[in-house]
């Protein structure tokens, strides 16, 4: 049996709150937060989002850093079929290859900011404002894919397209 708020009669959150000499540091929280992303984010890489922004909210942006480059990566895997020891840079150099190049240009580049997400991890960065410009740009990206319509899957060529042998 669960114990509940005798004011609202619902399940108490718990915080966990440590001090140190005159500080007091949030160390700790049941239930942990949870986040809403907008629909148009991809479903199966959905959870490293919302793990990124609460990890930035909790004063981890390094993780959160950590946590966006992932979710481009394995959006970009999935989208391209690739799996194996790949870089980044390969994954989304083929990812780009699969968007409409008439739409390519005209949306931020996953590409470029796998790579600026990767300076800054590399560096051990906790650019918080270099996290909220990636995270505004991604949303971005997939707005755009689902305003255009674009399939998650890259079409392969029919078989009416393929030369004749």
């Amino acid at each position: 049996v669960l114990p509940i708020c005798q004011a609202c009669e619902g399940v108490p959150e718990t915080l966990v709150v440590r001090r140190e000499g005159w500080d007091l540091r949030l160390n700790g929280r049941s239930p942990m937060a949870s986040v809403e992303t907008v629909a148009y984010i991809p479903k199966k890489e959905r959870d490293f989002l919302r793990d990124a922004i609460i990890a930035h909210g909790s004063g981890k942006t390094l993780a959160g850093v950590f946590y966006l480059r992932t979710f481009i990566e394995q959006f970009g895997r999935r989208v391209t079929g690739i799996s194996g020891k790949k870089t980044g840079d390969e994954i989304l150099s083929e990812y780009s290859k699969t968007l409409p190049a008439n739409v390519r240009d005209s949306m931020p580049s996953l590409a470029e900011w796998y790579g600026k997400l990767s300076v800054a991890l590399h560096a051990a960065d906790p650019d918080e404002a270099l996290f909220k410009e990636a995270q505004e740009r991604i949303e971005k990206h997939f707005e755009i894919r689902k305003a255009m319509d674009i399939p998650e899957k890259a079409e392969k060529p029919s078989a009416a397209a393929e030369p004749v042998k």
